[in-house]
């Protein structure tokens, strides 16, 4: 595991831990060596997680979460996740948003 106090680090990416702990820069500077290991959201259907863009909108629920002043929840379904994104915003919400 590569830590701050090593300098073999050029770039941290923090923003999906951050969706999930918000707290998560304070934890890291009072304790360089602190990690929150990510799993990968999954309906368990590996074309429903790719069509759904799980991995997007899964972490976009959770900051919705915590605009609404909800805790995030790092247990959401990642089904129903998809499907309620289907509710809300139709299958326009799905349409690639990246390069």
């Amino acid at each position: 595991m590569t830590t701050l106090n090593t300098s073999a680090t050029d770039f941290i990416g923090i923003a999906r831990t951050m969706a999930v702990d918000p707290y998560f820069p304070n934890k890291l500077i009072e304790n360089p060596n602190y990690g929150m290991p990510l799993t990968v959201p999954t309906t368990g259907k590996p074309a429903l997680d790719k069509i759904g863009m799980v991995g997007l909108v899964w972490y976009e629920h959770q900051m919705w979460r915590i605009a609404a002043g909800k805790k995030a929840d790092p247990k959401l379904s990642a089904l129903g996740v998809v499907f309620k994104t289907i509710l809300s915003a139709g299958l326009h919400a799905f349409k690639k948003r990246r390069a």
